[in-house]
């Protein structure tokens, strides 16, 4: 019983993931077919431009309707949004066969812009239903791999649309309504898969759409605040979509510029990057032991920073371009998938949609900036495209600082263990104190910030206040904290586990009289483990 159970569970997310793999074919297509139309009206001088003017506009939907998909998901079934939705997209599609055969026409581009926005608003409508449906199709300990699944198929879904875009057009002879009866066949399909997939019930929000919708994204993400980490991991998710869509943007302009090749090619090429997030998201998805690890991201941040300044510098070596544009995808696949798990885990029934909704208006926020920062790097500096990429490198490596600060309970255990102190060593007697009260506040005598970093090896879940230290990075840092005033000290020693930072022998008078000490002793002659003590 458990066994077929267990097999329904997974064939529901298997129509989920076919439904959402045609469109994101379809779109993948459609944006690339339009883009290749347009510089064959305008000219290939009009490539930034017109993919700009194609990125803001596949934006916009997303910031309009994010919180009105998200109210939405929470108020009905996601299954029946889903469907509604694959209907919508066969109509697209079906509509897109005019409006190919008319490209030449006044309002030609005006119509291919027109479609392309109903698109973007059904993948707007759809984002929350797709990704808070999981919690209900699988259990949660499986949420890390259905993501890694989900996400994996959708980079893969990606590379398919991008190589048919180029390939079909080119097979067609540049006949574009060949190409989209192909996407019509794939919406068919999508709605077949749809259809499949077992009914969900409703959630209960009784929250209701306004049209106001900048004041809801507001209340949902100030709502978040009351969850740890969560509005930094709905900003970094934001940060992703940014960072890829510069990339799938910026990688035409670098074809045409670095590598000297045809905007065809810088098609293909993107697909380099798609089959490095597929790659890295399954395997993420896989390996990941604990449904929530934040050091992961910020690790992968690094590796994002490193690869794009070797693309900047390599641009001319397409055996390098290739190789690292695989290397940046598996880094960002690796990057997104804990972070979508953390959303998914940390958010209740009621409020999953909204948050992953908000989220999404943060993440196409990032969208719409990175086409303007495309347009503002090319066309106002007059800097090359791999001038762009060094410049993301620079972005991406602030970000991964921002990542290690805010994620300290996460980052700092991990560095430590990892380049400070790998020889570190704690007697069992400690362990059992810090098992047997672990509500009971810690008092570090003679503290520094190295001896916070590795006690936090060993309790990654404590807080530590310091009472009378002054530095620039204390109020990045989420689990280091300086308080002036006592009170405020006391009560979050109330609430958390908290090590009070002492410079010096002498306990203030005012901490709490149930304290444990605690004492680094450095090893000897500069060897051996360091040991530390709590009593």
């Amino acid at each position: 019983m458990a066994l077929l159970e267990n097999i329904s569970k997974r064939s529901n997310l298997w129509f989920l993931n076919f439904a959402q793999i045609g469109a994101v074919v379809n779109d993948n297509i459609y944006k690339l077919v339009m883009v290749f139309i347009l510089i064959e009206l305008f000219g290939p001088p009009s490539a930034s431009k017109v993919l700009s003017a194609a990125g803001a506009v596949y934006v916009i939907p997303f910031l309009l309707f994010s919180s009105a998909a998200g109210i939405l998901a929470d108020r009905h079934s996601k299954k029946w949004i889903i469907v509604v939705l694959k209907i919508a997209e066969v109509v697209i599609f079906a509509a897109s066969l005019l409006a190919v055969s008319f490209t030449q026409s006044i309002l030609g581009p005006f119509t291919l812009y027109l479609l392309l926005f109903f698109l973007a608003t059904h993948s707007a409508i759809f984002g929350p239903s797709k990704y808070s449906i999981i919690p209900e199709l699988v259990s949660l300990e499986n949420v890390p791999k259905a993501n890694g699944l989900i996400t994996s198929c959708t980079y893969l879904a990606i590379i398919v649309g991008t190589f048919l875009a180029s390939f079909l057009s080119e097979v067609f002879n540049r006949h574009y309504i060949d190409v989209m009866l192909i996407c019509l066949c794939f919406a068919l399909f999508g709605l077949l898969s749809a259809l499949c997939i077992r009914s969900t019930p409703k959630q209960g929000s009784t929250r209701k759409i306004n049209v106001f919708f900048l004041k809801e994204i507001y209340i949902t993400l100030r709502g978040c605040r009351s969850q740890p980490h969560l509005l930094v991991v709905l900003a970094s998710s934001a940060f992703f979509l940014f960072v890829g869509s510069y990339t799938q943007l910026n990688i035409i302009p670098y074809t045409l510029q670095g590598l000297h090749m045809s905007e065809i090619y810088g098609g293909y090429l993107f697909l380099c990057t798609a089959f490095g997030i597929a790659i890295g998201s399954f395997y993420i998805g896989k390996t990941l032991k604990k449904p929530v690890n934040l050091w992961i991201p910020f690790a992968s941040c690094v590796g994002l920073a490193f690869f794009f300044l070797i693309l900047s510098i390599f641009s001319g070596f397409i055996s390098i371009v290739i190789l690292f544009l695989v290397f940046l995808g598996f880094a960002g696949g690796m990057f997104v998938v804990p972070l979508d798990t953390f959303v998914q885990l940390a958010c209740s029934n009621e409020t999953r949609g909204q948050v992953i909704a908000a989220g999404n208006f943060l993440g196409f926020c990032g969208v719409l900036i990175s086409s303007f920062l495309l347009y503002f790097l090319s066309n106002t500096l007059g800097l090359s495209a791999m001038a762009g990429f060094a410049v993301m490198a620079f972005l991406t490596f602030v970000w991964a600082i921002f990542l290690f600060l805010r994620f300290s309970d996460f980052t700092l255990p991990v560095a430590v263990k990892t380049f400070l102190n790998p020889s570190l060593n704690l007697e069992l007697a400690d362990i059992s104190l810090l098992d047997a009260h672990s509500l009971t506040p810690l008092v570090l005598l003679d503290g520094s910030f190295r001896k916070c970093g590795l006690i936090s090896a060993i309790a990654p879940h404590y807080h530590f206040l310091f009472l009378e230290k002054k530095n620039l990075f204390l109020p990045f840092l989420y689990s280091f904290h300086r308080f002036s005033n006592e009170e405020k000290a006391l009560s979050l020693a109330k609430a958390k586990p908290v090590c009070f930072v002492v410079y010096g022998k002498t306990i203030p008078p005012f901490l709490p009289k149930k304290c444990m000490k605690v004492e680094v002793v450095p090893p000897e002659n500069q060897k051996g483990p360091t040991i530390i003590r709590i009593y």
